[in-house]
């Protein structure tokens, strides 16, 4: 077995990390906790069905692509529901409508692109979703909800965030723009690169539940 398929197979496993914790931790779980774990959810039904409709379809870029919308929905949504400033907020779920719907009105329009990678939608996604995890990062440290942040399971999972969507977003833009005639022979270690992005993602996403019993503790303000 390839060193790619055992990144392909372990990251896919990954999912049950983060959906046996939720499972586990769910009594402890706030709003924005519940937003995740149906993310997941998703995440662990469309996996599956990525395994087995290449068997009745040939192809499973169609999960992947319905995934990708579904997931960055539910993650801005997260985002919005952790903001605090009212007029951020009001902005926040105006992009994230505008955005899912002019995903989905895209596909329908186009169904001929879910059966491939579609650079233009997954380089958007993972650039918004880039661009909210910071958001988030910043308002920590305006507004630090606790002095142990490695306890805090908001943190995790914007870590988990920022480090899967930064990541894809620059490896989307250099399989499309830097590759040029190499692309067959380094596509492959890209692929790679991606499912370790997707094992880390889900593993930090568990981590984030894990710790979220510890939430109502550590969740105050805190004076520096």
């Amino acid at each position: 077995m390839s060193f790619k398929w055992i990144c392909i197979y372990i990251s896919s496993i990954a999912i049950l990390f983060p959906m046996i914790v939720g499972i586990i931790k769910i009594n402890y779980f706030t709003k924005p906790l519940r937003t995740i774990y149906i993310a997941i959810i998703i995440a662990l039904i469309l996996e599956i069905l990525s395994w087995v409709m290449p068997f009745l379809t040939g192809s499973n870029h169609w999960a992947f692509n319905v995934l990708n919308v579904f997931e960055f929905s539910l993650l801005a949504f997260f985002y919005y529901q952790l903001a605090e400033n009212k007029r951020l907020k009001k902005w926040m779920l105006f992009i994230t409508t505008f955005f899912t719907l002019f995903f989905l009105s895209f596909y329908i329009l186009h169904l001929e692109v879910l059966n491939r990678y579609n650079s233009l939608v997954n380089s958007l996604i993972c650039l918004l979703l880039t661009i909210f995890s910071l958001g988030y990062f910043y308002q920590l440290l305006l507004y630090p909800k606790t002095d142990k942040i490695s306890e805090y399971p908001y943190f995790w999972i914007t870590v988990a965030v920022l480090l899967n969507f930064s990541g894809n977003f620059f490896l989307t833009l250099f399989i499309e723009f830097m590759l040029f005639g190499t692309k067959d022979k380094s596509l492959s270690q890209l692929v790679i690169i991606n499912y370790i992005l997707l094992f880390v993602f889900r593993f930090f996403l568990g981590l984030g539940l894990l710790y979220s019993r510890t939430l109502n503790k550590l969740e105050k303000i805190v004076d520096f």
